[in-house]
């Protein structure tokens, strides 16, 4: 499984690597970085940081969900910090999972788990159900609405064979 990583903090990069040693991990540090990689290959997922030095990792993710080849690829935004409006803003604006730092490998791992485990449909509708969640929580506790806008879902790629079997690689190894 080859996994997209952008972060401009180094550290965060080698530490997923030592962290997620079993995928291939493709880093970059900054949005036209990981940009140009993305235009030339593929992933199975992508870890974006929010807060990058050269703009906001969202603007990344809309590039992504705006092209065929990386739409539908799963797509999880970090962050320094929790806030529940920018959850709502990071879900809405495409991303699939929303972590803030500092995490744990296990909860990291996790979330890789629970957004490829689940159909690319299914995903595009859990995101926009989340982000509806989040705002109505939000409005609940602070009584304001924020705008919400959606954007058009692109059509579903079959999901790769790489995915799956890293997907039954995991599998197999909790069962043990």
């Amino acid at each position: 499984m080859r996994v997209l990583v952008v972060d401009d903090d180094t550290f965060m990069r080698v530490t997923l690597s030592i962290e997620l040693s079993d995928v291939e991990l493709v880093e970059a540090g900054r949005i036209g970085e990981a940009d140009e990689l993305a235009k030339r290959m593929s992933f199975d997922a992508a870890i974006i940081d929010r807060r990058l030095g050269d703009g906001d990792g969202m603007e990344l993710v809309r590039r992504l969900r705006s092209r065929t080849r990386t739409a539908n690829v799963p797509v999880l935004v970090v962050t320094a910090g929790h806030d529940p409006a920018e959850e709502a803003t990071v879900l809405r604006g495409g991303a699939d999972a929303y972590l803030a730092k500092p995490f744990e490998a296990a909860d990291l791992l996790t979330e890789i788990d629970r957004v490829l485990a689940i159909p690319e449909d299914r995903r595009r509708s859990q995101r926009r159900e989340a982000a509806a969640r989040v705002q109505r929580d939000q409005e609940a506790c602070v009584g304001v609405v924020a705008p919400a806008s959606e954007a058009a879902p692109a059509p579903a790629p079959a999901e790769s064979t790489e995915r799956r079997g890293w997907l039954r690689r995991r599998d197999e190894r909790s069962r043990h």
